[in-house]
């Protein structure tokens, strides 16, 4: 009876212990599940954030590549291969005491498309709406990485001339609309066919290229804006006659930097029994400078048409033209509300796109030459977004110059 009891405890005491076993077994299987689940999710919340990162790509800075705006510079910086980003301008003009209206324009709506295809090809592409009808290819090349520091770019390209050319985005420029002495005697934007080779060394950057010719035309229409329609903008573009592009900059510190650029070229192309060689040459340089809250700009350029056969009208473009601007605009905030600005600015600009008559018959016209006073303000309630507000008092040789006040919001993103 003893034996039978002690054979009993024996086998209850084994069953307990197999059943603790297996308990505790069951709970570190249980653990070990709970702790993959875990890393699973961890893994998996890294991947989310992760995409959703990419898809936003880096966040949005001010550096510009090879002297363009932050816009048009995305790609180079983005984590995405795919970057797409924009500006839009929007604007109210009210000529004073003019014989025109008031007008507001949905003046540009401009989105940019790129994509990487590797860290030595990029294509990069702008897309210009403008005045709600029109559409325009500002640029669409790609860009081929040779080495540190030096690249070629062929396709539809900016010109790099000037500052606002290159760096056209409304939270460049201080005034509504852009220096006048950078829209009609560059002229900005100005884009044409070509092939570039740019690059950088210490705190030197250059770029030289060759792109197609303007094409001049026997009636000009526009005298007031020298040979601004002249511009061909890829589309179709003849290029019997080629022009070539140089600029180069030194930043002997991170706010500052001198430059400048020069092209030079026939503009005939199929008409040159008619129209001549129609020889454009054009030069400018540039100062631009900011520290303790100011901002300093100054450009002069100097260009010439020569060698042009026009059919005889009251007013033809200037064989020679010249004129600058000087610009000073102080933050009056000075970072005491964070990201947040309010410029106030001045801007004189002197300009005469008629300095010399192409011959003698051509009536000289006095209006072109001009003096303007521009005086502003620029809110910035955020970095890529501003408010502006711009007059400008207006002269010119004639004395039949109106002043006029522009309001405008722009973006860039």
């Amino acid at each position: 009876m003893k034996s039978i009891a002690f054979f009993i405890l024996a086998h209850l005491l084994v069953s307990s212990a197999q059943a603790a076993e297996t308990k505790d077994s069951l709970e570190l299987r249980l653990q070990r599940l709970e702790e993959s689940q875990q890393r699973s999710i961890g893994a998996l919340s890294e991947e989310v954030s992760r995409l959703k990162q990419e898809s936003r790509g880096t966040e949005f800075t001010s550096s510009g590549f090879m002297g363009m705006g932050a816009g048009a510079s995305k790609v180079y910086f983005s984590k995405s291969d795919l970057s797409i980003g924009g500006y839009g301008e929007i604007i109210y003009k009210d000529p004073r005491g003019g014989t025109t209206g008031n007008t507001t324009d949905v003046y540009r709506v401009v989105p940019y498309i790129s994509y990487r295809f590797s860290d030595s090809l990029i294509f990069n592409s702008e897309i210009e709406f403008e005045h709600g009808d029109e559409v325009a290819i500002e640029f669409a090349y790609l860009d081929f990485i040779v080495g540190p520091g030096l690249g070629v770019r062929a396709g539809h390209i900016l010109l790099p001339m000037g500052i606002t050319n290159l760096r056209h985005e409304p939270t460049y420029f201080q005034s509504v609309l852009r220096p006048e002495t950078e829209s009609n005697l560059i002229p900005s934007t100005w884009h044409e066919n070509g092939v570039m080779i740019f690059g950088s060394k210490d705190r030197w950057r250059y770029q030289l290229g060759v792109v197609n010719g303007l094409k001049v035309n026997s009636t000009p229409s526009s005298p007031g804006t020298w040979i601004r329609e002249f511009r061909q903008g890829g589309g179709n573009a003849q290029a019997e006659d080629l022009a070539v592009i140089g600029r180069i900059d030194w930043s002997p510190r991170s706010n500052i930097e001198v430059g400048g650029s020069y092209y030079t070229g026939d503009s005939g192309q199929m008409g040159t029994v008619t129209l001549g060689r129609a020889h454009v040459e054009l030069w400018e340089t540039h100062l631009s400078w900011a520290a303790w809250h100011w901002e300093l700009e100054a450009l002069w350029a100097q260009g010439q048409l020569t060698d042009a056969r026009f059919t005889p009208a009251a007013t033809l473009p200037g064989k020679s033209v010249k004129g600058g601007h000087i610009s000073v605009a102080h933050d009056v905030l000075r970072g005491k509300f964070g990201p947040k600005k309010l410029k106030l600015f001045a801007r004189y600009t002197d300009y005469d796109l008629q300095a010399e008559k192409q011959d003698a018959a051509t009536q000289r016209d006095r209006s072109l030459e001009k003096k303007i006073w521009t005086l502003g303000v620029n809110y910035f309630p955020h970095p890529q977004v501003v408010v502006k507000g711009s007059l400008d008092i207006r002269r010119n040789a004639a004395r039949d110059e109106d002043d006029r006040l522009d309001l405008g919001i722009g973006m860039v993103f």
